[in-house]
């Protein structure tokens, strides 16, 4: 489990403290930071790893922080089971795009934490335009404190959308690890998930703000799939479609969606 966070000023360590007991955080994950000053922004991004978990189920505490710079209160997660998607431990998912920094999604926010308070999903996947904070990196820091009681106790998954093309999508880069541990910078990744359940995030943008798929990242998504022949599902997310009846200019180019012939293997 990947775990990332925010502090106004850079600390000595960049470390998560875990364990079974939230009064014996036995296990320890070093980490890194790094930092962006476009548009004025000022802070420090971390980013640790919590590894050799146990599965189906188990309940995690923990905190991130550093000795010197102070420590976050004590989360809690737990871990998916080994056959996640199966009749036994169906894989819940919580699907939403476009969702801002503003009051418009409150709403949305409430109802997906009281999914998260009732242990009703198993993560959620944030299909692009993420927090709409275009080039005021600040408001980046509005909705991250937004959605920290969801983020903060369910894996929050990504794709970019078109609003975090600012910079070259540096927030978004900066901000976000996926499963891949940033092969592709977050922008596309893949993993299959407990029985079979294969997930693939593509990023669908340009950093001139039209729609685009490079021939490396079709080439990776082809090999992707090929590469995983016994998927029972097949889950494919970006955040612009490869058919819509709008005619503007805002579809995929030609040749992108040839690969995509299934949403479910045998």
């Amino acid at each position: 489990m990947s775990v990332g966070w925010t502090t106004l000023n850079n600390t000595d360590t960049h470390t998560v403290q875990y364990g079974l007991d939230p009064e014996n955080l036995n296990e320890t994950g070093s980490g890194s930071s790094t930092t962006y000053d476009h548009f004025g922004w000022v802070g420090h991004l971390h980013n640790s790893l919590m590894n050799n978990l146990l599965p189906n189920g188990t309940k995690y505490y923990y905190r991130v922080g550093d000795t010197k710079g102070g420590w976050s209160k004590v989360w809690t997660f737990k871990t998916l089971f080994t056959d996640a998607g199966s009749d036994a431990h169906p894989l819940v998912m919580a699907s939403v795009g476009d969702m801002g920094y503003g009051p418009r999604s409150d709403h949305t926010v409430a109802a997906i934490e009281k999914l998260v308070d009732e242990d009703k999903i198993d993560f959620v996947f944030h299909n692009g335009d993420i927090s709409y904070a275009d080039g005021e990196f600040v408001h980046w820091d509005v909705f991250m404190r937004k959605i920290e009681t969801i983020a903060a106790r369910v894996p929050y998954m990504v794709t970019p959308g078109n609003h975090e093309f600012w910079f070259n999508f540096s927030a978004y880069k900066h901000r976000f690890v996926m499963p891949d541990g940033g092969a592709n910078d977050a922008l596309y990744h893949g993993r299959v998930i407990g029985n079979g359940v294969h997930i693939v995030g593509m990023d669908t943008e340009s950093w001139w703000d039209e729609a685009w798929m490079t021939k490396r990242e079709v080439s990776w998504i082809t090999n992707e799939f090929k590469n995983s022949l016994k998927d029972n599902w097949r889950i494919a997310a970006g955040h612009r479609p490869f058919y819509a009846s709008n005619h503007g200019g805002q579809g995929l180019p030609r040749g992108t969606k040839s690969c995509f012939r299934s949403t479910r293997g045998a």
